[in-house]
């Protein structure tokens, strides 16, 4: 369980510090009553904040863990919105420990197991992996057992980016009309611009607008075995002997390319591949 922005309020009167100075919400009565509502048996309970939320850090008996650290997201106004909490690997369902097994970190050690429950939205599996002499490394699962994400510990933040949001109106109308089906993953907005991460069937797609929430660009993850045979054999027209780090087809107004990240003897390198094969 990561600790980012949780400080103990060492205060006459029960405040949530804040990790932003000018942001402060008093740890009212019905707040507290809303978490033990949820988590009767939470014991050693913190109060945090950050913009627009306070943030309960506890701990809760476990069966099968000497004991279990949560974190709880409210509202000021006392209404949950997510809550992640350690649990065991033998308790992931087993659609996720299979589709964890199979890929390329199935033999690694596993550090930590988390899961993650939202108001009204699917529940996220988190699976922490340690690795030697390099940042740790977060696999982020539905419990169909699809990747949504792969997050290196260096650049972990926290989850509140899977908090649940209300989508902006033309946002929204933009998701409706071209993946109606799809179910919002979780959101972020950085320097103006919003990213929105949708699952479309098995497909997660990274979706990105403007300031002005005018649709800008799309990137859907694929694994290798997905990826078209004339664009294996155009990186195969480049190096010999390559692996494929990351790969996805990115939806642009100029058209649409397949962007590759590939290792190889002559090192790392970055492709642009026109859906018709050529290297751009």
């Amino acid at each position: 369980m990561k600790r980012l922005f949780l400080f103990t309020c060492l205060a006459t009167t029960l405040l949530a510090c804040s990790d932003n100075d000018e942001v402060y919400y008093p740890v009212t009565q019905q707040l507290q009553q809303a978490l033990y509502d949820l988590y009767p048996e939470a014991q050693d309970v913190e109060w945090g904040s950050t913009v627009g939320y306070l943030v309960a850090d506890f701990v809760l008996p476990a069966t099968d863990l000497l004991y279990a650290e949560a974190e709880a997201w409210f509202t000021p106004s006392a209404v949950w919105q997510m809550t992640s909490r350690d649990i065991t690997y033998s308790s992931l369902p087993e659609a996720v420990t299979r589709a964890f097994e199979l890929s390329a970190y199935g033999a690694a050690t596993v550090e930590d197991v988390e899961r993650i429950d939202r108001l009204d939205a699917m529940t996220i599996y988190v699976i922490t992996i340690d690795r030697t002499r390099q940042p740790d490394i977060s696999v982020f699962y539905t419990a169909e057992g699809v990747l949504i994400e792969e997050l290196q510990e260096d650049g972990y933040d926290d989850f509140r980016r899977y908090l649940p949001s209300t989508l902006p109106t033309q946002i929204a109308a933009y998701l409706t009309r071209n993946y109606p089906t799809a179910t919002v993953l979780a959101l972020e907005r950085r320097k103006g611009a919003t990213e929105v991460d949708v699952l479309d069937g098995r497909q997660v797609r990274q979706i990105y607008f403007d300031a002005m929430n005018r649709w800008g660009l799309t990137r859907t993850e694929l694994q290798q075995s997905e990826l078209p045979a004339l664009i294996t054999l155009a990186i195969d027209n480049l190096y010999r002997e390559y692996t494929i780090d990351d790969a996805a087809l990115i939806d642009s107004p100029d058209g649409e390319y397949y962007l590759i990240e590939v290792e190889s003897s002559a090192g790392q390198s970055t492709l642009r591949i026109s859906t018709e094969g050529e290297v751009l």
